[in-house]
């Protein structure tokens, strides 16, 4: 989710720059040996599409990474909701 999120909030976003992202965004050092089968991955399951940009290859969202966003936010939100629910009702209960 972390590598779709980004590419959906940069342009032109390459491999490196997924590594600088995530390490900025994160201060986690991920190696190109952990993004590269990450990107691969994604792009296998067409939820990435990558393009030339002159010389650096670059990845992009496609209707299904869109979606797959979409649906891990709602799960999230879901599950945000559900543990809010579960601390309201212990606190009133103390």
């Amino acid at each position: 989710m972390v590598v779709l999120g980004l590419v959906e909030g940069s342009s032109d976003v390459g491999a490196y720059d997924l590594i600088g992202l995530i390490h900025a965004r994160f201060e986690v050092m991920v190696s190109p040996g952990v993004i590269y089968p990450v990107l691969f991955a994604l792009e296998r399951e067409d939820s990435l599409r990558t393009r030339w940009e002159e010389r650096k290859k670059v990845y992009e969202l496609t209707e299904k990474g869109k979606q797959m966003i979409a649906t891990l936010q709602e799960t999230y939100c879901d599950a945000h909701r559900r543990m809010l629910d579960v601390l309201a009702k212990a606190t009133k209960s103390h």
